[in-house]
């Protein structure tokens, strides 16, 4: 079927187990957003039944049933998602509505990027190997004694925008690295967020169609 092209709008894709109190209070608040066309729920309990679909003013709510739980659904290429910025959020963050719209004024500066507000660093260990720096997300310092860190390595998928065609690279792209990826996710039920920025950055130097853009911090106007 032909793909639709909504560049002026939001799909909002939330994942869910069972917090189901504040999974509803999540669709409320980013329904009132003018910004916002859709919004996605993945939901991994495979054990009930999911709601049916509806819609709360000008916003289409789905409900998509998992046939597995795993991380790795939050980022499954739903032909729900007719817009081409896909916005990843956990479902115990709140994002004001006015940060969603700086987060997709960014993005739309350069939509082949990962951009988001919780960045993490990679640095090296003794033996010279790279090593996940467990600080945080939150730059540039922790203390007022602390040092500025100097860029970032990766972006935190819990509040995040892509374009919806990164989720299909991660999901459904035919290599052995997306496979291991994969294996990792469900034994560690952990590490999502580096397996995307890693296989996104695999597919940019691949699939020129994609590009190269950076992943990008973008400073927000609300506390998160």
């Amino acid at each position: 079927h032909a793909r639709l092209a909504d560049s002026a709008s939001v799909t909002v894709l939330i994942s869910t187990y069972d917090r189901f109190q504040i999974l509803m209070k999540q669709i409320s608040y980013y329904a009132t957003s003018p910004r916002v066309s859709c919004i996605l729920v993945t939901w991994h309990n495979t054990h009930l039944h999911p709601p049916n679909s509806t819609k709360i003013g000008h916003v289409f709510v789905h409900f998509l049933p998992q046939k597995e739980d795993s991380l790795s659904n939050r980022f499954n290429p739903s032909w729900q998602i007719a817009t081409d910025a896909a916005l990843i959020i956990d479902d115990d963050m709140k994002v004001h509505v006015q940060d969603i719209d700086v987060l997709f004024e960014a993005w739309k500066k350069s939509p082949s990027s990962i951009v988001g507000f919780a960045p993490r660093w990679i640095g090296s260990n003794s033996q010279g190997n790279l090593k996940y720096i467990q600080a945080s997300e939150d730059p540039p310092v922790q203390s007022p004694d602390d040092s500025p860190r100097k860029g970032y390595s990766l972006m935190l998928t819990k509040v995040m925008m892509v374009h919806r065609d990164l989720l299909y690279q991660y999901s459904c792209g035919g290599n052995e690295l997306r496979h291991t990826v994969h294996r990792m996710v469900d034994l560690y039920r952990n590490c999502e967020d580096i397996g995307f920025n890693a296989l996104t950055a695999l597919s940019k130097k691949k699939n020129k169609a994609i590009g190269s853009g950076p992943v990008l911090f973008v400073k927000p106007l609300h506390q998160l």
